[in-house]
């Protein structure tokens, strides 16, 4: 059993055992002899920093304690100061052989000592042993020729790049080894580079003036186009919801999904580009204003994180949208060649929704059948089936508006109860429609038209969904909101509720009426002799047909 002792090296705390602190004390007093008076302070500072990081690396392994093995493995590297002594103990042409038999590894630092704004081109100079004022030229031309994209690669470099910040850091950037002689020789020569490296400080004192101008005027630019993006986001968000996402969708990607996944889509995307951008713009700022970018800042790591999100939903979220691209790489022709009829295998139903601009046609027969007509490349691509006797029709990928004829689908059933349409699909009849009971629904630019004779309907019509229907009905319940459009004038009925909002409209014929319109909905009536009832708020409008 050890005794064991806590040291503090560079503001760095080690717990090290008896022996190992003894022969650690014994070197650092050998080599702060060694030293002049003069010298040994910022000396022996850098080499605590690096018998830091030393014992830094070393106890990666999952110790605790550092020990006599421990410390000797730091002595080897750093060297012992009798071993390089006075200048007559090795010659010079032993010193260069010595040098030249190691192989220079240089790492990667940004440089304060010569930096003007992040220490970037410094650190690049002495990595790849050029002059700094060359890659800073280079680095200006790069801004001005590529029209200021080198700037978000600088401010990048700048962030994820380490600071050398102590003599042995510095070494290590120079391709030097940290060792003792090297780290007193660096000490020595740092008053040389210091006057070497303000001969050139008024030419980049004017140059770092347009760098701050041209911080400046990327950093209003990029503001304006962040404020550009999020107002477009909100814009194609709230159209999304209005309109169901299927015009907007079909007008802007390849999209076959619901309007939750286009919506996440958008707000991804939003993210991947205006997060950068925000990042870009908030360190130009602090750039003009002579303020030192946050370094691995709290808000830096969040934003890293929303951003690799992002990324991340965006890239799922398409793959979701549309399974199966190869589609839209189908030639005009095979797309609009002729259509053949197939017969698919469906059970008993008596709904039907269809959505993806699919074409349906009715027809009332003694047992349940579908034909899907389509061209032979396309047949593959049409969803057909049945759940709880609901027949669900659409296309697996985007067929683009000029093919929106492309796909029909001919469904024939005893009785429909149910007809949804949605994503710019279409659903009418090619004969008159009996049922006790219909309930009708048209989303996102869906349709649906008929004649119908029916005891009772309900319809909603939301998000530029249209309805129009022409027949007899005893009675209708009748929805529509979002721009949506609902056609009954052509339907008699006997007892009809309406109700419209947002902007949508609705026409209507009975001879009892409840009519309701707010939020810019109109309502066009016919009828009314049994009575009516008319309540119009928020912008709303009901007027009698003439």
């Amino acid at each position: 059993m050890k005794k064991t002792l806590t040291v503090n090296l560079n503001g760095m705390v080690f717990h090290i055992d008896e022996d190992a602190y003894e022969m650690l004390g014994g070197y650092l007093a050998d080599v702060r002899k060694h030293f002049s008076s003069e010298e040994s302070p910022e000396i022996m500072n850098d080499i605590e920093a690096r018998i830091a990081e030393l014992f830094t690396e070393r106890m990666r392994d999952g110790r605790n304690v550092i020990n006599t093995a421990d410390v000797e493995a730091v002595i080897a590297v750093l060297g012992k100061p009798n071993e390089f002594g006075d200048s007559d103990a090795e010659t010079e042409e032993t010193r260069q052989q010595s040098r030249a038999s190691r192989r220079k590894v240089r790492r990667f630092y940004r440089d304060p000592e010569g930096a003007l704004l992040g220490g970037v081109a410094a650190g690049f100079a002495a990595y790849v042993n050029w002059d700094v004022t060359l890659v800073r030229i280079l680095m200006i031309l790069l801004v001005v020729v590529g029209f200021g994209w080198f700037i978000p690669i600088y401010l990048i470099i700048w962030l994820i790049t380490p600071e050398a910040k102590n003599a042995a850091q510095r070494l290590e950037m120079q391709g030097e080894e940290p060792t003792l002689e090297n780290i007193r020789n660096y000490v020595n020569s740092a008053q040389f580079r210091e006057s070497a490296e303000k001969m050139g400080g008024r030419l980049w004192s004017v140059c770092r003036g347009l760098l701050k101008a041209c911080f400046v005027l990327v950093g209003v630019v990029l503001f304006f186009v962040c404020i550009a993006a999020l107002v477009g986001t909100v814009a194609i968000v709230v159209m999304t919801l209005v309109t169901g996402g299927a015009a907007v969708a079909d007008a802007l990607l390849p999209f076959n999904g619901s309007k939750f996944i286009f919506i996440t889509m958008v707000i991804s995307f939003a993210f991947t580009v205006i997060l950068p951008l925000a990042a870009i713009t908030a360190g130009c700022i602090r750039l003009a204003n002579d303020r030192p970018l946050r370094h691995g800042g709290t808000w830096a790591w969040v934003g890293l994180a929303l951003w690799v999100i992002s990324v991340t939903t965006l890239i799922v979220t398409y793959a979701m949208s549309d399974s199966d691209l190869r589609l839209c790489g189908l030639s005009a022709a095979e797309l609009s060649g002729p259509a053949v009829t197939e017969s698919r295998p469906a059970g008993n139903f008596s709904g039907v929704q269809a959505s993806h601009g699919i074409k349906v046609i009715l027809s009332e027969g003694d047992s349940c059948a579908v034909q899907i007509s389509a061209p032979p490349a396309m047949q593959d691509y049409v969803r057909c089936s049945v759940d709880d006797s609901l027949l669900h029709l659409s296309v697996n990928t985007k067929i683009g508006k000029p093919m929106l004829d492309a796909v029909t689908a001919y469904v024939t059933a005893p009785r429909f109860t149910a007809l949804t349409a949605s994503s710019a699909a279409r659903i009418s009849a090619s004969d008159t429609l009996r049922t006790p009971f219909l309930d009708v629904e048209a989303t996102s630019a869906g349709a649906v038209d008929a004649i119908l004779i029916a005891d009772r309907m309900v319809c909603s019509a939301t998000s530029a969904g249209k309805i129009e229907f022409a027949g007899r009905c005893s009675y209708i319940d009748s929805r529509a909101t979002g721009a949506a459009k609902t056609d009954l004038a052509s339907l008699a009925c006997d007892t009809a509720y309406v109700s419209v909002t947002s902007a949508a409209h609705t026409s209507v014929c009975g001879r009892w009426l409840d009519l309701k319109a707010s939020s810019a909905g109109h309502i066009t009536y016919e009828g009314g002799d049994d009575g009516i009832t008319r309540h119009a708020s928020s912008g709303g409008g009901i007027t009698e047909k003439n």
